[in-house]
């Protein structure tokens, strides 16, 4: 395999000291074709003296892509480096407060629905006739409930009284 050097400036934006304020450091890898994620990274964390957990390395092209950092990025040179920042991981999400507390969530739900109801009772008293009609949907729906109940249960009691006994009294003309 053949090695190849490849450049990049280097951003630490991790780093918030006023020292390294707008400070690039160029850097050069060597690298072989056939390495991996993990090698190259690798062999970049131990140039830059970094621990192995805790950081992010985004690799970014001249139009600043992402780039895998791998063996199969292709020569530079320190004239066109690649760039490298170097960030604490979710470093660049920022939290959002919670949307729903639960102690509130609950109450507003409490209160919605005793909303609901003295709406519905308004309504009621407005129109004394509603809450007739009402009841007697109720009382229609629970009919038709108790008719299809009735007819499954007869189906049912047909469908066990039924016997096998054995035998074919027909023969069958498959």
């Amino acid at each position: 395999m053949a090695e190849k050097v490849v450049w990049m400036t280097v951003s630490r934006l991790y780093d918030t000291s006023s020292d390294t304020d707008g400070e690039l450091k160029l850097l050069g890898v060597q690298t072989a074709e056939g390495e991996s994620v993990k090698q190259v990274s690798a062999k970049v964390r131990k140039l830059l003296g970094l621990k192995n957990t805790g950081y992010v390395l985004q690799l970014r092209n001249d139009r600043r892509s992402l780039v895998p950092l791998n063996g199969k990025l292709h020569k530079n040179t320190r004239e066109t480096p690649y760039s490298l920042d170097v960030l604490l991981e979710h470093q660049r999400v920022k939290p959002q407060a919670r949307s729903v507390k639960a102690d509130t969530y609950s109450s507003t739900i409490i209160n919605q629905t005793q909303i609901f109801l003295s709406r519905i009772s308004n309504l009621e008293n407005s129109i004394p006739e509603l809450k007739v009609k009402r009841e007697e949907k109720i009382k229609r729906e629970i009919r038709e409930l108790e008719d299809k109940l009735n007819f499954l249960q007869k189906r049912f009691n047909e469908a066990d009284q039924t016997e096998w006994t054995g035998i074919i009294k027909k023969s069958p003309l498959w």
